[in-house]
């Protein structure tokens, strides 16, 4: 076996240039609205209210696009390969739209609309080329252990991507040069589009499924194109729509699906939860006790390691994934969390060095291998689907974003459901103080100055934030526990009827199909 797979590099390379994109993305672009434009709170939950509509609508409207087709007039969004050519640099150029003021004056309607455009062109073509790339991985092979290794080259390249935020972050100097960090981001824009039109022109163009059931039925002299196509050379839009709305109905039904999906939204709650509010937790309960000081060198390795360290540790154990198969190893991941989440509440708040461990844990434990192992589940639930109704070709983008459809909204509930009871707990108070604080920082420009305020004010204030917010920090210590808790039980609980937990021990064969069809 060649050391280096060529047609899964191919499919990685998305992953790169998206993972360069979305955490510059995920980073900073609240902080430069907030802070540099100056956006109103009014205008901001608008445009994330009709954001989080559109984020869920946009992705089974693109999948059924990409499986069934609009007609005659663009059967190239049907080729996965070629919406990631042709769309994948467009993508990279909405990523810019943020990062460039509209007028000079910043009136604060043409902000909001500033945000709200930006974040449908952005969201709109990063659904349009991720969903290919979905139906890219789930089509290059049926076999568990090609699929594992496909997940293991996009974590990879999504670790190396994440990595974009050092030299931003360093060479913008926390965005004080902001033309520095638009210069910045145009050559991440660049790269990332290059990384597309390398997916574009060296993905595989076979699809592994309909190729299998070419060979299972001996039909050899058979054209590919022509099983997976044929049916919708004639097809015009309306039909195409309503072959789409059947086939959609017909997969949200199947309960294997529905298991994955509901497990997949409790998941993504788990992971937004602790990568949002793992920087307030941690400056609020540890960081007045001097152990990670604010605006250490400490406390940003810290932060760098619940970035990175999720990925290293999948890496390290994917042959479990590949022995076990993806239900075992993600149960796994269950347990110990809830593990993690009692045993940190029975030790309490007060035990800085616990909690800093905890907070690392569960950043670990929700999102390692997480988007992979749920990216192994989907491609079964293909198949199983393409069998049991023995379509002509998977419907491999349309699986991916149905589930995207129900599970979108968990991105923008779980930061909704956090940020309740900190306000209910007078967070804005706290929130108040801190910018005091902040204040007093900056009155000495000098670095040197600066390390040793960050510890002097921290020591300093401790006392008065330990009597002041003692509810909101008691609050904020509950919800880190017990946010991530309920959501890990509930997604073990969703998990349990599904029947494919073991579909990597078998290979898919005529009477795997003929099991299938008779359930």
């Amino acid at each position: 076996m060649a050391l280096v797979d060529y047609p899964t590099v191919a499919i990685a390379m998305t992953s790169l240039g998206s993972g360069m994109l979305g955490v510059i993305f995920n980073f900073y672009y609240i902080k430069v609205f907030l802070e540099f434009y100056q956006i109103q709170p009014a205008y901001l939950n608008m445009a994330q209210i009709l954001f989080m509509i559109w984020n869920a609508i946009n992705d089974p409207l693109f999948g059924c696009i990409q499986d069934v087709g609009c007609g005659r007039w663009a059967k190239w969004v049907m080729n996965r390969r070629k919406v990631v050519l042709y769309m994948g640099p467009f993508f990279s150029a909405s990523f810019l739209i943020f990062w460039f003021p509209w007028t000079k004056e910043n009136p604060p309607w043409i902000v909001g609309v500033h945000l709200l455009t930006a974040l449908f062109v952005y969201d709109s073509l990063l659904s349009f080329v991720l969903s290919a790339r979905c139906g890219l991985f789930t089509e290059l092979s049926t076999e568990h252990s090609k699929r594992v290794r496909v997940v293991i080259y996009m974590e990879i390249a999504g670790v190396i991507g994440s990595l974009a935020i050092f030299p931003v972050d360093k060479l913008s100097r926390s965005l004080a040069d902001f033309a520095m960090f638009q210069w910045l981001c145009m050559a991440v824009a660049i790269i990332s589009a290059c990384c597309f039109l390398y997916t574009g022109l060296y993905a595989p163009h076979e699809v592994a499924q309909v190729k299998q059931r070419i060979e299972l039925n001996s039909v050899g002299t058979t054209n590919q194109a022509e099983v997976a196509q044929g049916a919708s050379d004639e097809a015009t839009l309306y039909t195409s729509m309503m072959h789409g709305l059947k086939s959609s109905w017909q997969i949200v039904r199947e309960r294997d699906f529905l298991c994955v999906v509901f497990g997949n939204f409790f998941r993504i709650m788990r992971g937004v939860a602790a990568s949002n509010f793992i920087a307030i937790f941690i400056e609020a309960l540890v960081s007045p006790s001097g152990l990670l000081p604010k605006g250490s060198t400490e406390i940003s390795i810290y932060y760098q390691l619940t970035q990175t360290l999720p990925s290293i540790v999948f890496l390290l154990f994917w042959p479990l994934l590949t022995k076990l198969g993806p239900w075992l190893v993600n149960n796994g991941q269950i347990f110990f969390s809830c593990v993690n989440c009692i045993l940190m509440l029975v030790i309490g708040r007060h035990n800085h060095m616990w909690l800093v461990i905890f907070l690392l844990f569960e950043n670990i434990l929700c999102n390692a291998g997480y988007p992979g192992v749920y990216n192994i589940f989907f491609p079964d639930v293909v198949d199983e689907d393409m069998m049991r109704h023995d379509r002509k070709s998977p419907l491999s983008t349309m699986v991916f974003t149905l589930n995207a459809l129900i599970t979108k909204p968990a991105n923008s509930f779980a930061p909704m459901i956090v940020t309740f009871f900190l306000s209910r707990a007078d967070y804005a108070s706290y929130n108040k103080m801190k910018r005091a604080q902040s204040a007093f920082h900056s009155l000495d420009n000098s670095t040197v100055a600066w390390n040793a305020t960050v510890a002097d004010s921290s020591m300093m204030t401790s006392a008065l934030e330990a009597q002041s917010f003692d509810h909101l920090f008691d609050v904020m210590f509950i919800v880190a526990c017990v946010f991530p808790l309920i959501c890990a039980v509930i997604e073990g609980l969703a998990l349990t009827p599904y029947r494919l937990k073991f579909r990597h021990r078998r290979s898919v064969s005529p009477v795997l199909d003929n099991e299938i069809k008779k359930k």
